[in-house]
């Protein structure tokens, strides 16, 4: 049995409905896949910011153990320019956060800075996570971190 030309144009194409059905898988597959890749990279820039201040625990406490105190001031400032410190990174630089702030400003909680403070015999510094759940929150205002499983921030601690 010999298939027409007419009958040969119909079964040649798609549908309008069979194309919407496909279109819309597309869209779902899409909408799904750009979720996770925008979770992945929240997760990416939390893990930075840990290894990031993992790293500034490090240098501080190699030059603790070289000089015998951490490099602060009795305000809580970290001394930034203090090529002793400097030392201890293997770029000679200290990491700033992804806004390009800098980690342990003495002076305030958000915005592109990152809460700290390192006195001459202890420091806390922390980081506002946005997917990963951190080990503490901060009380008064950011001037002091709380232990806390499920918290906001990630800090660091003075282990001297």
């Amino acid at each position: 049995m010999s298939l027409t030309l007419k009958d040969k144009k119909r079964l040649a194409g798609f549908t309008l409905l069979e194309l919407l059905v496909v279109m819309t898988i597309i869209a779902i597959l899409a909408a799904v896949g750009l979720s996770n890749y925008s979770r992945s990279l929240s997760r990416g820039r939390d893990a930075r910011r840990r290894a990031d201040l993992k790293t500034l625990q490090n240098a501080l406490e190699q030059y603790y153990l070289a000089k015998g105190s951490y490099p602060g001031d009795s305000s809580g400032s970290l001394l930034r320019d203090n090529s002793d410190l400097l030392n201890y990174f293997s770029d000679g630089q200290l990491p700033t956060t992804l806004e390009k702030g800098s980690y342990c400003d003495v002076n305030q909680a958000g915005g592109d800075q990152s809460p700290g403070r390192v006195f001459t015999d202890h420091y806390w510094c922390c980081e506002k996570l946005e997917q990963a759940k951190g080990n503490a929150n901060l009380a008064d205002g950011g001037t002091q971190p709380t232990p806390a499983a499920s918290g906001q921030y990630y800090c660091i601690y003075n282990l001297q």
